[in-house]
């Protein structure tokens, strides 16, 4: 049974109901509008619903509590508008699934007090380009949680109102064609225990994962994953993913583009899975300009690999551990591209350096727990602030920023260079283990800096310091001068100036001057005021 309704079918009162007649029945109209009336799925055949030019409903458009049958809506084209009440799931039995076909945008809207789906289907072109946009306030899924709510064969689901939903009980393959994007703050999107795989065809066809908004809980186990096959793409602007287990790569070869302005991923969120929890490969592409990565577990002592060569880093942090990481943890962090910033935040995470040295763009914070750079250096252009502990290795700290720097919390560095011409201000005592260059910028404030290394120290840079002690018995290098405002102390080993560098001592400020041990072989002096 079929019936062509050339333009749009209005009701403007009474009920529309499909009768109980045997055999599957098509309605086909432009365009279905219900003002004040009923239209009702009622019969216990199955009704199929053509409607091309979308849907705008103002009374009620549901399904019959007696149906017991499932039924159709297609919506070819157009939108679903709802004002009214509109149930496609009434009870277990009495079901209606919809698919979405529009090669183009199409929505769900309305402030109805009801707005409810069985299934829906998205086949809306050949591209993830297009999408349908949930905005209805009242949206919901039937409650009795079908199996895959949601079906992505082409096209983008959007997901911008308020309210939880499940939208996959199986594993999801997010394809070249197909997207799936979150973007409403008071929005839950919860998952399974399985893996979300997401891949493409090529740099334009790329399956998409977004979240703007909202809260994306993929996974409540340390084995599902977020697995980037070629040609991936992920975007993260807002709002927060939490992957049980890791975000990794199907292939080392795989061209995955990663992209980060804001909100906050947190991997291995569920424990320890064995793995790196956050991976990026030379062939992916990374870009991060806001947001916060949280590693909160490890993967076998791993943490964070980034060795994306198409990298571009403005913004961001880096966070290892926070309030839920497990005793013990051993984050490794090998990153050939750089970091936003990096804060080190449970006391049961260590952060460790493995095989790379690290560049920061911006501040390095130990709030909690261990930074073991593990005999590599540390480049940063932000401040440095240690409550947790530093292990330096035999590595260097190198602050080169071009504005302002800082170094608050009593650390002890092995290598220390300062390059920045704004200045470096220790606002705490320092203790330095190997070679000290000051090539621009150190200011010491009014702290004291001990050099108390095992092996020779090398001194390069001019360098005023307020206090500064020597405490090494395999000696010291001056390359070029150094001078102490406020106290000089010697307490073990020789310090060689050279001919043509000098130890100062200065009375400006009533510089006191304690030996123990050690001595100058070269040139000291003492500063005087011309009266």
């Amino acid at each position: 049974h079929v019936i062509n309704v050339s333009g749009a079918f209005n009701n403007n009162g009474g009920t529309f109901t499909s009768d109980a007649v045997a055999g599957a029945k098509t309605l086909r109209v432009t365009g279905l509008i219900t003002n004040a009336g009923t239209f009702r799925y009622a019969g216990t055949a199955a009704l199929t619903v053509n409607a091309n030019g979308g849907i705008s409903n103002s009374g009620t458009f549901d399904v019959n509590t007696a149906s017991n049958v499932t039924h159709v809506l297609n919506v070819g084209g157009g939108d679903i508008t709802n004002t009214g009440t509109f149930n496609l799931a009434t009870d277990s039995g009495s079901l209606c699934n919809t698919t979405f076909s529009r090669n183009g945008n199409q929505t769900v809207s309305g402030i109805g007090a009801t707005t409810r789906f069985n299934r829906i289907t998205l086949n809306m072109g050949t591209t993830n380009a297009n999408k349908l946009d949930v905005t209805a306030t009242n949206f919901s899924i039937n409650p009795a949680a079908p199996t895959n709510f949601l079906t992505l064969t082409n096209g983008t689901f959007q997901f911008s109102t308020t309210g939880t939903i499940t939208p996959f009980t199986a594993a999801p393959a997010i394809s070249a064609t197909r997207g799936f994007w979150l973007n409403n703050a008071g929005a839950t999107v919860s998952s399974g225990n399985f893996d979300w795989t997401v891949s493409g065809t090529s740099d334009t066809a790329r399956g998409l994962v977004r979240v703007t908004a909202g809260t994306l809980n993929l996974g409540a186990a340390t084995a599902n994953d977020l697995i980037t096959g070629n040609f991936s793409d992920i975007r993260i602007e807002g709002g927060a993913i939490n992957i049980g287990g890791v975000l990794t790569r199907a292939l080392a070869a795989n061209n995955v583009r990663f992209n980060m302005s804001g909100g906050t991923l947190t991997v291995a969120a569920a424990g320890a899975p064995g793995a790196y929890p956050f991976q990026m490969e030379a062939a992916a592409s990374f870009t991060m300009s806001g947001g916060t990565i949280v590693i909160r577990n490890d993967g076998g002592n791993n943490g964070y690999q980034n060795l994306a060569a198409t990298n571009n880093v403005t913004g961001g942090t880096l966070q290892i551990g926070d309030g839920s990481t497990l005793a013990g943890q051993i984050m490794g962090i090998n990153s050939t591209a750089p970091v936003g910033n990096l804060l080190i935040n449970s006391a049961n995470a260590t952060g460790q350096l493995l095989t790379n040295s690290l560049t920061v763009n911006g501040n390095v914070t130990i709030a909690a727990g261990t930074l073991n750079a593990n005999n590599l250096n540390i480049t940063l252009g932000g401040n440095w602030s240690r409550t947790g502990t530093f292990t330096p290795g035999t590595g260097t700290v190198t602050f080169n920023g071009s504005a302002a720097q800082g170094i608050t919390g009593a650390t002890t560095f092995y290598g220390l260079t300062v390059n920045n011409a704004a200045g470096v201000t220790a606002n705490s005592d320092l203790i330095v283990n190997g070679n000290f260059t000051n090539t621009a910028g150190f200011n010491a404030g009014t702290t004291l800096t001990t050099f108390s290394g095992t092996a020779l120290q090398t001194l390069t840079g001019a360098t005023t310091f307020y206090g500064l002690t020597f405490n090494n018995a395999a000696g010291f290098t001056l390359n070029n001068s150094m001078t102490a405002s406020n106290a000089l102390t010697l307490t073990s080993g020789v310090i060689a100036t050279g001919v043509n560098n000098v130890l100062f001592f200065d009375s400006t400020g009533s510089c006191s001057v304690t030996r123990t041990s050690g001595r100058v072989n070269g040139n000291l002096r003492k500063r005087f005021t011309a009266s």
